[in-house]
């Protein structure tokens, strides 16, 4: 993308062209970066809450024996681990919807490399 954007530009408009191109990438660059920060936090918090829906003392799952003494609703103890292993896959579930937001901008910017042309003659 650099090379085709500086090839199509006249030598004596190298310097600004430079300069324009850093500061939008830099822009750009942190603008994607605080989007995914909010995708990864926005889902984090709506796979969380999601996810500890499910936590009750009715819930047949967490009487099982194997699974009470480690993550069951009876003690503090037992409530911070599972609370712990939700917020663990929740946080997993957030950084699997950041990175499919870079697959699906990374897919949606491939046709863009169609649309540059090199400048075969150069001007001075």
């Amino acid at each position: 993308m650099t090379v085709l954007a500086f090839s199509t530009l006249p030598n004596r408009l190298t310097v600004q062209g430079a300069s324009l191109f850093n500061m939008m990438r830099n822009f750009g660059s942190s603008l994607f970066i605080s989007i995914c920060i909010l995708t990864l936090l926005r889902s984090t918090a709506e796979n969380y809450a999601g996810l500890s829906q499910a936590i009750n003392p009715m819930n047949q799952w967490l009487s099982e024996p194997q699974i009470s003494s480690y993550w069951g609703t009876d003690s503090m103890v037992s409530l911070a681990r599972l609370s712990q292993e939700i917020a663990n896959q929740s946080l997993m579930g957030g950084y699997l919807n950041a990175f499919s937001l870079f697959t699906w901008v990374a897919v949606a910017a491939l046709p863009l490399a169609w649309l540059y042309r090199s400048n075969k003659g150069t001007t001075q």
